[in-house]
């Protein structure tokens, strides 16, 4: 880029101009998106020292140099703009809990990554749905108790229940993230796993009131997932809360087979429903305690990763995950 033709001053505004289309969007991710666009709007074409046009194969060798040139110009804007504190990504982690002498822990379960060599031009990438021989669960518990003087049947135990809800919640979320989606849905999809933290957190704070909000919460993500698998496969839905007919609905389309006895064993909407008001109505939800909302808060989570391995998947997936082939960029060989 000519000086004479963008100096910095047109460079920051450019910038600031791009970086105000992207406002929903969190910081960390608008300085990969504003380099993108810059390159996209600015960069017009490419050449040599001595004026002359680059061709298409001189062209794919230095389109890695201009992108990493201009990451680094934008990157810098936006760490003299919102401070380099605010570009940084949060940790991704899956929520979780686990009952140890009876009191409850939260779980930060991470969703990890590995890479496995194919040849000089290809890797896997693989996202695991389960646990790895090499991964220590007992770190996911957030400020844990003391362990070690636990018999190591009683660990053994503590283990198995972590593993069991980080299978589950890995698997939900790479069903998610490989699901062949609509934007809407795949926005859809993001509420979900917010709105099962939301219920985690609710049933840590040890309130029936908020025992009675995380049923009904956990009820919307089975029925949006529902929803967004009815959707993604042809078909048509209406403004019901019915899991039991959702699920009908869904089993009747081609290749989906949502399994009935784990919706069944669910509180049905009605009862879901009351559980946002005043519960005169229904003695059980009034009453409802810890070891009740444990119980369902286990059966949803069993339901959902069913409903969501039926979506249509546009990655390889396997019994322990699901994996993604990259290929090395041209300005890379």
């Amino acid at each position: 880029m000519n000086n004479d033709i963008m100096n910095n001053d047109m460079i920051n505004t450019t910038i600031k101009f791009i970086d105000s289309l992207y406002t929903s969007i969190d910081l960390p991710s608008r300085v990969f998106l504003t380099t993108c666009e810059f390159i996209d709007k600015c960069v017009t074409k490419y050449i040599d020292g001595k004026g002359k046009r680059l061709s298409k194969k001189e062209r794919s060798n230095i389109e890695g140099e201009c992108f990493k040139r201009i990451y680094f110009i934008v990157k810098k804007w936006y760490k003299d703009t919102y401070s380099e504190e605010n570009l940084k990504f949060e940790s991704m982690l899956l929520p979780g809990i686990v009952e140890i002498d009876n009191a409850l822990f939260k779980l930060e379960i991470p969703i990890d990554f590995w890479g496995e060599f194919k040849n000089e031009e290809t890797r896997w990438l693989h996202l695991p749905k389960k646990v790895l021989n090499q991964e220590d669960p007992f770190e996911w518990i957030v400020k844990p108790p003391n362990l070690t003087k636990k018999s190591l049947e009683e660990r053994t135990s503590i283990k198995e229940n972590i593993i069991f809800i980080a299978n589950t919640m890995r698997a939900i979320n790479s069903y998610f993230l490989c699901a062949l989606l609509e934007n809407k849905s795949r926005d859809t999809t993001k509420s979900i796993l917010t709105t099962i933290e939301h219920c985690v957190n609710n049933i840590l704070k040890l309130n029936v009131g908020l025992y009675r909000n995380a049923l009904w919460n956990f009820h919307l993500c089975l029925e949006k997932a529902l929803k967004i698998l009815i959707l993604q496969r042809g078909g048509k839905i209406k403004k019901i809360h019915s899991l039991k007919t959702l699920t009908e609905k869904a089993n009747n389309i081609s290749k989906v087979s949502v399994e009935e006895s784990l919706i069944e064993v669910l509180p049905d909407a009605n009862t879901a429903i009351q559980s946002r008001y005043e519960f005169e109505e229904n003695p059980n939800l009034k009453n409802i305690n810890l070891q009740q909302i444990l119980t369902l808060y286990k059966n949803y989570m069993i339901a959902l990763d069913n409903i969501t391995k039926n979506l249509k998947c546009s990655l390889i997936r396997t019994e322990a995950n699901i994996a993604f082939l990259l290929r090395k960029p041209p300005y890379l060989s």
